[in-house]
């Protein structure tokens, strides 16, 4: 998460024995952001509220009811930040004013220390700010509405902004559909996503920080860490278990591992290169990272394997931020990132693909006879993407351009491949986005032969259900994540197809164990495969019937391979996996049945039949 983001919803945490309106809490907020003198009802009023935040105890579990109360006040006290900084914006202040008030009250209330303050404020609010300033429609109930919003009420801190809502037009079924073309050969893709490679990354360094993103060069113990040899202080060679990303030379092994095991013909890479440091990212890191990443992978793989690169949220500068293309200021546009990854990614790109991604970050390339595959960029729906206030329409003109490359692919007979490095259906894409995404599924259905997804790190897998008569018509595959943060195991995957339908066949997943790895640094990591996806499932294909039909018998006849399942969705994570509880399992199959944010009729199937089975 935006480490801006985290800054202004912790100001919004902790008032459960406080009855005060949201004017009140403006007031208090714009006060300090101006330096104001206050009244002494209003400065102990000011010193209260900070004093709440500063306690530990506000985060710690509470009841349901305290629970409720606090989110509902999150979204009150997020509303009243927000609006002051409007106020203020509104009034002419400077950004270098506000920039330091920001950071006084971050380092005040210990939600970071001072150089993370200073870096995540610094690098999101003058976007923040030119989005108030050149956006009539905006308001504190956009932004809030946006980054609070949540997997499980759809009525949480509602926006109610009119220009969220829209439709896709979907053109009416070909009734004469040309033969699919194939010219019958094999194909094999190898699939990695998310290797979040820091140059920093110090072996044997601290993995206990205090910083969003540790086992970094120069950082220290935390203060509030009490070491214990039980915690595996300090951070392993190979990678850490805990708020940890990928080093180097652990990327080199993943790639190399690859490269020498297997044989394969196209690689799906589906974004997140960079590094969760988000306070401190700059140009020339990003630049140099990718730059890094496709060198390492076009080396070790040779020119004859194809690329198909996808964009993750990681990659942009600030962190999270994709401005649509009428943005083209200095610091606030994305098109320095589509055409650094142009330049970059040049060899694998037809001039087509060129065209549309140097325009928004999209594109789509024939990969052999008959197969189509389909880059597109999620990022622009993405809850913590401040541009999304600024103008909500940009995530359709992707899905529009979607729409007509799917209809091209249907005309010509082709199968389609979509990688998309956020999953459908998850509470960090807006709302809307996940509706029409679906249905655009559901008009193509016969036309997507499968579908690649990155960004949350667990392998997992999603099944798309027809909106006329609730059939399984497609799914959805995760790639897993080539780092270990939070609490994975790395891996990667290799997918057979057929060879005329372009449907997965087989996908065997391969990882190693950190810990294991760990223990001896100076050797290589023992890489083994994990599972074999029909043969560990005793499933005869990978169609969406058989996936539907094998999530059922984990909650009914076989719920042996629930627990199957569970460990493999963390990749037999050591800190992870053990400590999975029938809830949690049941959590993670709800994922699969889910690919509109909101619809929870089908996980709710899947937990009354569990625990009828199950009862206590």
């Amino acid at each position: 998460m935006n480490v801006f983001l985290i800054f202004l919803m912790t100001l919004c945490s902790g008032f459960a024995e406080y009855l005060i309106s949201s004017d009140q809490l403006e007031v208090v907020f714009e006060k300090y952001l101006r330096n104001a003198e206050l009244s002494p009802s209003e400065y102990k009023l000011q010193e209260d509220i900070f004093e709440i935040l500063r306690r530990p105890t506000y985060m710690t579990s509470k009841t349901q009811f305290q629970s409720e109360v606090r989110s509902s006040l999150d979204c009150l006290l997020c509303r009243s930040a927000f609006s002051a900084l409007f106020q203020l914006v509104k009034e002419g202040a400077n950004d270098e004013d506000l920039t330091q008030a920001l950071i006084n009250i971050c380092t005040i209330l210990n939600i970071e220390s001072e150089n993370v303050c200073r870096g995540a404020v610094g690098l999101n609010l003058h976007i923040i700010t030119y989005i108030i300033r050149n956006t009539p429609e905006a308001t504190s109930r956009n932004f809030c509405g946006l980054v609070l919003q949540r997997a499980d009420n759809p009525y949480f801190c509602t926006n109610d902004d009119p220009r969220f809502e829209w439709q896709v037009e979907l053109p009416e079924q070909i009734e004469d559909k040309v033969p699919s073309i194939s010219d019958g050969a094999p194909l094999t893709v190898a699939i990695i996503t998310d290797t979040h490679i820091d140059p920093l990354y110090e072996p044997f360094g601290v993995a206990e920080c205090g910083e969003p993103t540790c086992c970094r060069k120069g950082q220290t113990l935390s203060r509030s860490y009490t070491y214990t040899p039980i915690t595996n202080d300090p951070a392993g060679y190979w990678g850490d278990y805990r708020n940890c990303d990928t080093p180097k030379w652990a990327f080199d092994d993943v790639i190399d591992r690859m490269a020498s095991s297997h044989q394969f013909d196209v690689v799906y890479y589906i974004g997140d290169t960079i590094d969760h440091s988000v306070w401190e990212t700059t140009y020339d890191m990003i630049n140099e990272t990718h730059l890094y990443l496709i060198e390492k992978m076009r080396k070790s793989f040779g020119d004859n394997v194809l690329i198909v690169p996808t964009i993750g949220n990681h990659e942009s500068q600030p962190t999270n931020q994709f401005a649509p293309p009428t943005i083209t200021a200095p610091k606030l546009n994305t098109t320095w990132l589509y055409e650094a990854l142009l330049n970059k990614w040049d060899y694998y790109l037809t001039n087509e693909a060129k065209a549309t991604f140097r325009a928004r970050g999209d594109f789509s390339r024939l990969v052999r006879p008959g197969l189509r595959v389909i880059s597109l960029n999620t990022n622009t729906a993405y809850k913590y993407n401040w541009w999304l206030v600024y103008d909500p329409l940009e995530p359709k003109r992707h899905l529009d351009w979607l729409v007509q490359e799917l209809y091209k692919a249907e005309s010509a007979g082709e199968k389609v491949h979509i990688l998309t490095h956020i999953p459908p259906g998850v509470h960090d894409l807006a709302y809307v986005w996940t509706r029409e995404y679906n249905r655009i599924v559901n008009r193509f259905s016969s036309t997507i032969a499968a579908e690649f997804n990155g960004h949350v790190h667990s392998d997992e897998f999603k099944i798309f259900y027809s909106l006329s008569d609730g059939r399984p018509i497609n799914v959805a595959w995760g790639g897993g994540a080539a780092t270990s943060y939070s609490n994975y195991n790395l891996n990667y995957k290799i997918a057979t197809f057929d060879p005329s339908t372009f449907e997965a066949q087989n996908i065997v997943n391969y990882v190693y164990n950190l810990t294991e790895a760990n223990l001896t640094p100076r050797r290589r990591p023992h890489w083994f495969q994990l599972y074999d996806m029909k043969n560990d499932f005793a499933i005869s294909n990978l169609n969406p019937e058989t996936m539907d039909r094998l999530v059922h018998r984990m909650v009914t006849t076989d719920t042996n391979l629930l627990d199957l399942y569970s460990a493999y969705y963390s990749k037999l994570s050591d800190t992870r996996w053990p400590y999975c509880n029938s809830e949690c399992k049941i959590d993670n199959l709800c994922k699969i049945v889910t690919t509109v944010l909101w619809q929870r009729e089908k996980c709710e199937e899947l937990r009354k039949e569990f625990y009828s089975k199950h009862k206590a």
